[in-house]
């Protein structure tokens, strides 16, 4: 495997370029950026904006160049009922300026045929930036699983279309190690590490994934049996939302550090 990316989620309280910073202190690569603040969803993040600010843009993409951190990943991309694609266009060409390759897509839209037509409509716009869509299947969204988000690609057949494969969403959404034959390798282009309890009750499932998640290896997941069926080359994203560390004093230094140091035994093979 790769070297490790950084998610914004694992320090949520930095903006991008200041995320870049941390991945590169505590030996990170790549990070995997929100393009914007999300007052609501996550309000620890920033108040920021990469789609319209164009001086913060430009100074995101020299702090990441300098520091020799490659931008892998841009969040959100949400695609519901009311959704127009055109009005993605403004943040589709925004990350093609920062050098992004993928966007990550959440599909919520309850109506199977126009999900799939607007799907297949965002990956053409993405594609006509140059873009990769990673669909990141999540069980309080409608593709709630690896066989939904399997579908979803054979039905929309972009080529420009993968996995963005979240292994705490895997279990959660039923799935087992052995599952993971499913998608075809060559499918996957993200995999996002991180842990937690067996066990976790149906509404603890949007705490535990957007704010309380443990580091690699110190709960109860099967991650080295998921990740032995990854392709070889897969980028392996380190997302560990730490709300009670945030509330202890740990830096957001700190906390990537603790992160990334338990995922390290992991990515050997």
């Amino acid at each position: 495997m790769a070297s490790l990316a950084l998610d914004h989620i694992t320090i949520v309280d930095t903006t991008p370029a200041e995320l870049a910073a941390v991945a590169a202190q505590t030996g990170c690569d790549g990070v995997c950026i929100f393009l914007h603040g999300m007052p609501e969803a996550l309000p620890r993040l920033p108040d920021y904006d990469l789609i319209t600010d164009t001086t913060a843009r430009r100074e995101t993409k020299k702090v990441c160049a300098d520091l020799g951190v490659s931008i892998d990943l841009a969040y959100p991309f949400t695609l519901a009922s009311r959704t127009d694609i055109a009005a993605f266009e403004q943040a589709l060409a925004a990350c093609a300026e920062l050098g992004v390759p993928a966007v990550n897509a959440l599909l919520y839209d309850r109506e199977p045929a126009r999900r799939l037509e607007r799907f297949a409509g965002f990956c053409d716009m993405a594609k006509s930036f140059g873009l990769d869509v990673v669909v990141e299947f999540y069980p309080p969204s409608q593709i709630k699983n690896l066989g939904d988000v399997v579908a979803l690609l054979r039905d929309a057949d972009r080529v420009n279309a993968g996995i963005n494969l979240d292994l705490l969403h895997h279990i959660r959404s039923g799935g087992a190690p052995e599952d993971l034959v499913q998608a075809p390798s060559s499918a996957i282009h993200f995999v996002q590490l991180s842990d937690g309890p067996a066990i976790v009750p149906d509404d603890k499932l949007i705490w535990e994934a957007g704010l309380q998640r443990l580091p690699p290896g110190s709960g109860a997941l099967p991650l080295q049996e998921m990740l032995a069926h990854m392709p070889p080359r897969v980028r392996v994203t380190v997302e560990v939302p730490q709300e009670d560390q945030i509330q202890a004093g740990l830096s957001a230094f700190n906390r990537a550090k603790r992160a990334v140091e338990a995922s390290l035994p992991l990515m050997i093979r």
